[in-house]
């Protein structure tokens, strides 16, 4: 715990560490952003797609999507709950195994 000190108490280290965060932050959300555009650049396809070759009008593509897009929404959070719960599990086994 030292050097945690240092940094707190020494205003270069302390700049230093905001810096290092800030760029931390920043490429995390440059990713995301990436991640995000390319989500919306496939909805776009997939609703022009189907409104040209499946023949679909514009509002029941979007509907479609947004059908399949809660699909997925409910689909993702129930593997989120699973995979808590098995984390959980895992740090309740490997703490009762430290005992």
């Amino acid at each position: 715990m030292d050097i945690l000190d240092k940094i707190i108490n020494d205003p270069i280290f302390m700049g230093i560490a905001i810096l290092i965060a800030l760029l931390v932050l920043y490429s995390i959300l440059k990713k995301l952003f990436k991640f995000l555009a390319i989500i919306i650049a496939i909805a776009v396809i997939y609703i022009v797609y189907l409104t040209q070759v499946e023949g679909l009008s514009y509002q029941d593509a979007t509907n479609k999507v947004k059908q399949n897009t809660e699909v997925i929404i409910k689909d993702t959070e129930e593997i989120i709950k699973e995979g808590k719960k098995t984390f959980n599990n895992f740090q309740n086994n490997s703490q009762k195994e430290n005992k």
